[in-house]
């Protein structure tokens, strides 16, 4: 979520591990600030690829003079508006060509793709997602596990082969 993005401080950068810890959105009702509980009404870590954790060190490093509570995205140590992320995004994927209905939202749904494609567990997605019921997620991606009744019915009959051969051997 682009309001997640925004509200990720410095603080909620660990490189050790590597991982963000999303527990701020930026919200523009009211004015631009932080709202202290995402969607979901808890806080997650989100671990990072190592080349993901490499820009997000390269970043931070250029603006090494900036307190641990400034946003990760800044250029000045003020928060971003998420819409302005967002419009800046489009800006960008309308320039490299992709589809008109393309907005920063797409990458959270290509990401949870990816990852179920890639074999990934739905809780797993779920709790990189942020959602509070792994049903949400089910409902949501669980059409992009196309083969699951042929594999179910795969497994049970290795499962029941092998639950003969030993019936047989005994």
């Amino acid at each position: 979520r682009v309001g997640e993005v925004c509200g990720l401080t410095r603080r909620d950068h660990r490189s050790a591990v590597p991982d963000l810890q999303v527990r701020n959105i930026a919200v523009e009702e009211g004015g631009l600030h932080l709202q202290p509980v995402p969607k979901g009404g808890r806080s997650r870590r989100v671990t990072m690829a190592p080349a993901d954790e490499e820009l997000v060190r390269a970043h931070l490093a250029e603006r090494s003079g900036l307190g641990s509570d400034a946003p990760i995205v800044t250029t000045d140590g003020s928060l971003t508006a998420p819409s302005d992320v967002s419009a800046r995004v489009r800006r960008i994927a309308l320039g490299a060509g992709l589809p008109e209905w393309f907005r920063f939202h797409t990458l959270r749904h290509t990401h949870a793709t990816q990852l179920l494609l890639a074999g990934a567990d739905m809780r797993t997605v779920q709790e990189r997602l942020g959602h509070a019921d792994v049903a949400t997620t089910l409902r949501l991606y669980g059409h992009v596990l196309p083969g699951r009744d042929a594999a179910a019915a795969g497994a049970f009959g290795e499962l029941m082969g092998r639950i003969r051969e030993e019936r047989r051997s005994d």
